[in-house]
């Protein structure tokens, strides 16, 4: 029996059918014979993007370009033009100087 909000349902042809959303957001499926076949290939799939998507944290980096590079990737294709501002504002207004190192500080 199929669980629910995994996306994974039986055809009626017999087989196993399940689709997982992509980065590009297009969706793929994945057929098996058996219903733990299709999630296995599914938890693979998602794996091998979290890993995709991970980047190395430097020694040097402060939460401020963190919450910079969050706000100039991927972030501002996904939201309205009216929104990014908005968070673009808060961030420079409030978070950004709030976790800013002084210009003289060294990190330990």
């Amino acid at each position: 029996m199929a669980r629910k909000g995994e996306n994974i349902y039986k055809r009626k042809d017999g087989r196993w059918e399940g689709r997982v959303i992509n980065p590009e957001g297009k969706y793929q499926y994945f057929y098996a014979k058996t219903y733990r076949d299709v999630r296995a290939k599914m938890k693979n799939l998602q794996e091998q993007n979290k890993a995709a998507n991970q980047k190395p944290v430097c020694g040097q980096t402060n939460a401020a370009d963190l919450f910079g590079e969050w706000l100039a990737g991927d972030t501002a294709g996904r939201l309205k033009p009216s929104t990014y501002e908005s968070y673009y504002y808060c961030m420079q207004g409030y978070v950004i100087p709030h976790f800013s190192l002084p210009e003289n500080a060294q990190l330990s």
